[in-house]
Order: structure tokens, then C-alpha cells, then sequence
């Protein structure tokens, strides 16, 4: 017989009432452990062993165990589990569980649904969690920024959880009238030519080019120069040589990042292109100024 002690370990120190009893507890023990505090109680009949102290991701798996059945992390809190860039850093759990199943678990949102397939459903460090379409389905239905939905399906492209013919195919299947499919498509449709976006500041500058008017740049091109130089550009405008850096921190941080960048810069110049370089307090605070630099670099 598998003990509490092993069940919890694969729960990370978490385990509810019926699977305590499977591993070998009576409802006596599990009361003794918790009035001792060797067990904690964040959640009715869901107990945490141990004397650490619970976490966000903890309260998560918590929560889905009290509700008990299919219930999944879903939306917000399924982004952020996935590690989606932009997703909100907020304390919100929501879960989705079929009608008709389980207990509310305290101070969680629950979404009760009549879409049950397996697939719909996966796992984020063995909590069930809504599957990377699902959640940006999901995440475009109860968030509010089309900026955010934006970050976050780029983010899926770029680390190869989804692709946008998967996600366009996902989306087709849900039918008409399903929250966030509108979003989604809308987000998707205004996607510029080129590969997935870098980083989620890169989508931030797309995003202003877009909000002043600026027709789109080409993501990602590739530039070839004699005799076998092949160049990676962030957002270019190829016709006009014109190349938009948003200098995020993480691809300009090292010593030969930055000797890399300013040899390249040096042969962009040397063939005639204009490179643009925005940064994110411009970005964040006059992004007017990034649209009117950009446009004028092109004229």
C-alpha cells in the first residue's frame, strides 16, 4: 500500500482527505498531525505536511484538490503557471470544474464549464492546469489587455508550446459565442510577417508602431551579407534599411553581446541601413516619440 507520506511527496507536501485515508490515516491521525501543527490546512479536507510554510503555486494545488473531480487551474492563474510572458504576477486563483462537481474551495474563482475533454487539460509541476490553447483562450476571455493576449501568444510561438496554425485550428473548433475566441483571432490576424517576437518588449514597440499609424515592420528577418555574414534583425523595414532595436535587457546584457551588436551595427552602416534604438523608459513614458523616430528614419 502507497503511503501518505509517498502520495504527498509526489504532491509536493500536499495531500487531501481520501487519499491520506488510502495512505493509512484515520481521521483521528490526520486531526492529531494538524492540531499539532505537523500538518497545515489550507483548504478544507486538503492538508499540507510539513512545517513550510505554502506558496502561491501551493495554494493552486491546494484548491484543486479541495475541488476535487476534473478541476483545473484555468485563465489567469493557467498563464502564469505556464510561465507565459506578461501574464500577471497577481495572487488570483481560478479554477474550472465541471457542473455539478466538488466543493468552492476558499477564496478561489471557479468557472464551472460543460467542456470536458481530456485534452483540454495537462499538467504544470503535477497540478491539472487548462493546456497552452485552452489558457489563451482562456487568458483572452478574462483579461483585458490586448497587450497582454498578445505577449502571451508570442511568448507560446516563440517556446514552441504552440504554433499559430495549432492555436488558429483550436480556436476554430470552439465555435461561435465561446469567450475569447473573438480576441484571439483578432490578435492573431494582426499578427506582421516574420517569425515569432523575441521578447514581450518587442511586442510592446510593435504595439506602438501599431497604435500611431506606422505600417508593421518584418519580425525577425534574416540579412545576408558577402561573402557568408548572415545577420538576424529585430524589426525591419527591408525596403527602407531601416532596422527597429528594442533593447531589452536580456539580449543586450553581455560583454559580447554588446561587441557582437556594435559589429553589426558598423556593417548595417556601412551598407546604408538606419538602426533605431528604443528603450523601455521611452517606451513607457512617450511612445510618441518612438513613432515619430521611427517614421522619420523612414522617410
Amino acid at each position: 500500500m502507497t503511503t501518505f507520506d509517498e502520495i504527498a511527496r509526489v504532491q509536493r507536501g500536499y495531500i487531501d482527505r481520501v487519499q491520506a485515508g488510502r495512505g493509512g490515516l484515520s481521521r483521528g491521525q490526520i486531526q492529531r498531525l494538524t492540531n499539532q501543527h505537523h500538518f497545515q490546512r489550507p483548504q478544507r479536507g486538503v492538508y499540507l505536511t510539513g512545517s513550510a510554510p505554502s506558496d502561491w503555486e501551493g495554494n493552486v494545488r491546494a484548491a484543486c484538490l479541495a475541488a476535487g473531480g476534473d478541476a483545473r487551474a484555468m485563465g489567469r492563474t493557467a498563464a502564469r503557471l505556464h510561465g507565459m510572458d506578461g501574464a500577471e504576477k497577481h495572487g488570483v486563483i481560478e479554477l474550472t470544474v465541471s457542473i455539478g462537481r466538488g466543493p468552492t474551495p476558499r477564496g478561489v474563482i471557479v468557472h464551472v464549464t460543460r467542456k470536458t475533454e481530456p485534452e483540454l487539460t495537462t499538467t504544470v509541476n503535477g497540478i491539472p492546469v487548462s493546456s497552452v490553447n485552452q489558457t489563451l483562450l482562456e487568458y483572452a476571455w478574462l483579461t483585458r489587455s490586448d497587450l497582454l493576449v498578445e505577449r502571451a501568444v508570442e511568448d507560446s510561438f516563440r517556446r514552441g508550446k504552440s504554433t499559430e496554425g495549432a492555436l488558429r485550428r483550436f480556436v476554430g473548433s470552439r465555435g461561435k459565442g465561446v469567450p475569447g475566441v473573438t480576441r484571439v483571432r483578432s490578435v492573431l490576424d494582426s499578427r506582421p510577417k516574420g517569425r515569432p517576437a523575441r521578447s514581450g518588449f518587442e511586442v510592446i514597440v510593435l504595439d506602438i508602431l501599431r497604435e500611431y499609424g506606422l505600417e508593421l515592420p518584418e519580425r525577425r528577418p534574416l540579412l545576408r551579407l558577402p561573402p557568408d555574414r548572415v545577420f538576424e534583425l529585430d524589426l525591419a523595414y527591408m525596403h527602407d534599411k531601416v532596422d527597429i532595436e528594442p533593447m531589452g535587457e536580456k539580449w543586450h546584457a553581455t560583454a559580447r553581446q554588446r561587441r557582437d551588436d556594435a559589429e553589426r551595427r558598423r556593417l548595417l552602416a556601412a551598407i546604408g541601413w538606419t538602426v533605431v534604438d528604443v528603450w523601455w523608459q521611452e517606451a513607457m513614458h512617450s511612445p510618441w516619440s518612438v513613432a515619430d523616430r521611427v517614421r522619420s528614419a523612414r522617410s
